[in-house]
């Protein structure tokens, strides 16, 4: 076979000639031994079936069209969503909050935060009420990150500003500890996610006086990371994108020790990432699926080269389809399809097969039933994923569910209901594919007025059962 240069839209029909879809519609598999755990000796390629994994279906609209906003699961069973951006002919930044009662199912509103905001972060405290801090906020007319910090009372129905972070963040993670505190690390302070900037500081907030103080600094700075709450109480920091000109990604981790405020560094992911997610599992594990890594956009052809060599080398002329999808599975490429596990006991990084789609800002949420849902994102030829699969951890195989409907967009949040079933709200899909760093910005949550056409944000919301 004569090996070609090839671009990424022709290096995906020249895969599909060969009976290959790298991306979607084939999922690489390893022969496993133990649950999670591959042997990458042994390659096989495993083709995803026509039977879906759930069906997703339309619910009730939000009182309000937003994306950029967050949604939190309340001890009442009711979603609070909370801030966002409404577009330029939408509102703007939202400072109305609203509600949603899966057991009529309807929404409504809810108060208004005391500073409108997006791309901020939100989680349930110990005591049922919900903290946000930090995102996009209006300072003299222009979008900053903002240090200002919030709590949501659900029985009182209202919001009171507590203590300012010491430093505005966009990017950054939150995490709630075991004694009740709250872990905020790393983020970056503007809108523009091309520039240099990435922070290596951490701050803990206390709810008893809601203060914030800041404790010590991980070892790199990073945005576009995750941050997860270990079972030993420790918190497990994974990737992200470093500071710099080039604002690489990295597949650095380390873990933060509340009891003796330190980061210790553990093993480094197989892949450098960021836009990912990380989700715990019942075994104690995290599995980081999807990101994507700057340093490697446009990098197809070389894949596809590199890869063709390899096998022509080894196997001559007379090589299989399977040969050239092993080869080219060596190199992921910007957008991941490789999903992660990391053991915290044995401090080992082990493949968890592949998404079906490789995605970048995609959500992912933990189910009842101890599966993982991972949905939308951004691949290298549509700014807007409309598939969902999920994760099975008893198998290792990843499960294509029915496609989304066209009501969420990128941005939607998941939650997951009382009932078990998953909530999608929101998000936006009148993106403007031209804007310079608009993929970037997808990736961390952050969205421009000018990223996107007038009045495109969505009020739309969907219920998967699966």
């Amino acid at each position: 076979m004569r090996m070609n240069t090839l671009g990424s839209s022709e290096l995906r029909r020249t895969l599909m000639a060969l009976g290959i879809v790298l991306l979607t519609g084939v999922s690489m598999f390893y022969a496993t031994d133990e649950v999670g755990q591959a042997d990458i000796d042994r390659p096989s390629i495993e083709r995803t079936t026509t039977k879906t994994a759930g069906v997703w279906q339309s619910t009730t609209r939000m009182v309000l069209a937003r994306y950029g906003h967050t949604a939190t699961l309340l001890p009442n069973g009711k979603v609070l969503v909370a801030g966002g951006f409404g577009g330029p002919g939408g509102g703007g930044l939202l400072a109305v909050s609203e509600l949603y009662d899966p057991a009529h199912p309807k929404w409504s509103k809810a108060g208004a935060m005391v500073l409108p905001r997006q791309a901020h972060k939100a989680v349930l405290l110990a005591d049922g009420n919900v903290l946000v801090a930090g995102g996009l906020a209006a300072d003299s007319n222009n979008l900053s990150a903002t240090p200002s910090a919030e709590v949501y009372s659900p029985t009182r129905g209202v919001w009171n500003r507590v203590g300012n972070m010491a430093t505005g963040r966009l990017g950054h993670t939150m995490t709630v500890l075991k004694d009740g505190r709250v872990l905020v690390t790393g983020g970056h302070r503007a809108d523009d996610v091309m520039d240099d900037d990435a922070f290596a500081s951490a701050e803990l907030f206390n709810p008893t006086d809601g203060q914030w103080a800041v404790t010590a600094s991980m070892s790199i700075g990073r945005r576009g990371h995750t941050a997860t709450l270990l079972p030993n109480g420790k918190v497990l920091v994974v990737g992200g994108r470093m500071a710099g000109s080039n604002g690489d990604a990295t597949a650095m981790a380390e873990l933060f020790d509340p009891v003796k405020d330190t980061w210790v560094a553990v093993a480094p992911m197989r892949n450098a990432r960021y836009g990912h997610s990380a989700t715990l599992l019942r075994s104690g594990k995290v599995l980081v699926v999807g990101g994507e890594d700057v340093k490697k956009a446009g990098d197809d052809t070389k894949r596809l080269d590199a890869a063709m060599a390899e096998v022509v080398k080894e196997k001559g002329s007379d090589f299989t389809s399977t040969d050239l999808a092993i080869a080219l599975a060596k190199d992921p490429g910007p957008y991941r399809s490789l999903a992660e596990i990391y053991d915290p006991v044995t401090n080992q990084w082990s493949p968890a097969g592949n998404l079906n789609a490789a995605r970048s800002g995609a959500r992912a949420v933990l189910l009842p039933n101890g599966n993982v849902l991972v949905a939308r994102g951004a691949d290298d030829e549509s700014l807007d994923l409309n598939s969902s699969e999920i994760y099975d951890v008893k198998t290792g195989v990843w499960r294509l569910t029915a496609p989304m409907n066209d009501g969420v967009g990128i941005g939607a949040t998941l939650t997951v209901l009382p009932g078990g079933e998953v909530l999608a709200a929101g998000g936006d899909r009148g993106y403007v594919k031209s804007k310079p760093g608009l993929r970037e910005r997808l990736a961390q949550g952050i969205y421009r007025a000018d990223d996107f056409n007038d009045n495109s944000a969505l009020s739309s919301a969907e219920i998967l059962r699966y």
